[in-house]
């Protein structure tokens, strides 16, 4: 998640982001994050004085102002919610953005962001969902689904229907002999990833595996799932073996980077110049999320990554490239989140995000099962990590996901 900036007659700084939660109950939830920074004293009072019952505000000294909005909540799954994907484009002027939601039980739901309309729920025939992933080529949208008990599947799902109200089955593939635990599209838009549960990442192409004359050879030689596979295999686009099964992973699309974690392990694999670099965190943290935050000022290139653990801590790194060849990974801080709030020891963080990132500072949320923090990293001088508020969300979460407004 990255922030939206824009500046008002005060020269302050107002980011707005939005998170999406799913819980073990099944249910899925909005809320939004604004955050204003640099605020007049008349500015914040009028702020203030405009919270509406459902939000809760938080004032630091340097005149930050923190806000978190529930937009909308509901039980929606039959089962816990494993995985949220989002979609949202501008054509023509007019924008659309559509969030999916995936359980355990193979349902998925769709709603519409711009209304917060429900759309519809669809059992996409896998079951056990791991993961989904959106992506655009052309015309057309397309929802890749990931999951499997007995071998690995994807469920392919298109729409082009420039409001995404329409979708329609593609194509269900078995790619992999192993369940398929990650799914991620690369810069292309028809170039994806898989990572199955023998510890390999695959690169397949989305335009050969949903060519429908393809698609009818398959069907007319009836094969099983463990002869599919291996058919596909054949045409897998790059093939590695991971040392271990990623807890987590995140992609860096413009530089072709895919960072995967396990434990205290990092791997970093550059699927453009085909290196890759391995390293584990100070202290043996074991990480549990990880998010990358980019920014290009004049001619300059700014990436750290963020790593949530499971001891409750946030991590930050700074990525670093030699020679524009090699990247490494340089860890400056770390700040423990339950501990600078209530003095306890925090839950597991299951995902981190970015709020805002300038020169001088990058605002992160992180969440663990029952609460989101903002913490604020200096980026121009070390050990000035704090919290600057925490939320509870009243439920129990399973997954979630962030995105700015912009």
């Amino acid at each position: 998640m990255s922030g939206s900036e824009s500046e008002n007659p005060a020269n302050s700084e107002v980011y707005v982001s939005e998170v999406f939660v799913g819980t073990y109950s099944g249910g899925v939830a909005k809320f939004e994050i604004i955050l204003s920074a640099n605020l007049c004293e008349p500015l914040l009072e009028r702020t203030l004085g405009a919270g509406g019952g459902s939000s809760s505000f938080s004032v630091q000294d340097d005149k930050t102002l923190v806000s978190f909005n529930k937009i909308f909540g509901s039980v929606l799954h039959s089962a816990p919610v494993r995985s949220i994907g989002l979609c949202a484009f501008e054509r023509n002027g007019r924008k659309s953005a559509l969030v999916a939601t995936g359980c355990a039980a193979g349902e998925v739901v769709l709603i519409d962001l711009l209304r917060n309309q429900l759309m519809g729920v669809f059992n996409c025939g896998i079951e056990g969902i791991n993961d989904l992933s959106f992506t655009q080529s052309i015309n057309r949208h397309f929802l890749l689904i990931a999951g499997g008990r007995s071998c690995g599947e994807i469920s392919v799902w298109t729409s082009e229907d420039p409001q995404l109200r329409g979708w329609h089955h593609a194509v269900s593939l078995k790619l992999c002999r192993k369940p398929v635990l990650h799914v991620a599209f690369l810069q292309s838009g028809r170039i994806f990833f898989t990572v199955d549960e023998e510890c390999q990442m695959m690169l397949w192409d989305l335009k050969e595996l949903v060519d429908p004359i393809s698609h009818r050879r398959r069907h007319a030689q009836r094969v099983d799932a463990t002869a599919e596979a291996a058919i596909h295999r054949k045409r897998c686009n790059l093939r590695i073996q991971l040392h271990f099964n990623p807890t987590c992973l995140k992609t860096l699309p413009e530089l072709g980077l895919v960072l995967l974690c396990h434990d205290s392990a990092i791997e970093m694999h550059n699927l453009v110049l085909n290196t890759t670099v391995s390293t584990k965190t100070p202290g043996n943290n074991r990480i549990s999320c990880v998010r990358f935050a980019s920014k290009r000022c004049s001619k300059s290139y700014f990436c750290y990554i963020i790593f949530g653990t499971c001891a409750g801590t946030v991590l930050l790194a700074r990525m670093s490239s030699k020679q524009g060849s090699e990247s490494s990974i340089e860890f400056m801080e770390e700040l423990s989140l339950e501990s600078e709030t209530t003095h306890r020891r925090a839950e597991k963080i299951r995902n981190v995000g970015v709020i805002a990132l300038t020169l001088e500072r990058l605002d992160v949320a992180a969440l663990s099962s029952s609460k989101i923090f903002i913490c604020r990293f200096s980026l121009s001088d070390q050990n000035k990590a704090h919290v600057l508020t925490a939320s509870d969300f009243g439920h129990r979460v399973t997954c979630s996901c962030l995105r700015s407004l912009s």
